[in-house]
């Protein structure tokens, strides 16, 4: 065997080399894109669970709430503060859902469950006083967009 046929074989076996290095780096970024979008569901579904445990475990603020999303005129200067810092967190958590979606991190099918919680929210005359108010000025312009376009147009 001379040195040609030797360098030949060398270099196929490189190319192969190559090639089972990629699909291999191919197959790592799809198991990690996976993992990616299973802990952004989850991390998700632990804010909504989070936010609706501490209703159920203080009636106090799903009273407070309740009455605010009917129209904030009754509320106490104490029990507008409380609703508003419930609206907040909510909201928040819905303006980095809807940041996911735009940057494709969770499907249209996760964030519909979470319109579905929006619309709850905004169905109310409260809620609307409060966007308009003080809500709209605490989120990216981006978000604030989507929200006048999709709710209040």
């Amino acid at each position: 065997m001379n040195w040609e046929a030797v360098g030949a074989v060398g270099e196929i076996i490189g190319a192969i080399g190559v090639i089972a290095s990629l699909l291999y780096l191919a197959m790592q970024v799809r198991v990690s894109n996976k993992a990616s979008l299973i802990e952004s569901k989850l991390a998700i579904s632990r804010m909504h669970s989070d936010f609706l445990g501490s209703l159920i475990q203080n009636p106090e603020l799903d009273e407070i709430l309740r009455r605010g999303l009917a129209g904030l005129e009754p509320l106490s200067k104490e029990d507008y503060h409380r609703f508003s810092n419930m609206a907040v967190q909510a909201f928040t958590f819905f303006s980095a859902g809807y940041f996911q979606v735009e940057a494709g991190t969770i499907s249209s099918d996760e964030w519909h469950e979470s319109e579905i919680i929006i619309q709850y929210w905004v169905q109310g005359p409260g809620f609307k006083n409060w966007w308009n108010k003080d809500g709209r000025r605490r989120y990216s312009p981006k978000f604030v967009s989507y929200m006048d376009s999709k709710y209040f147009s």
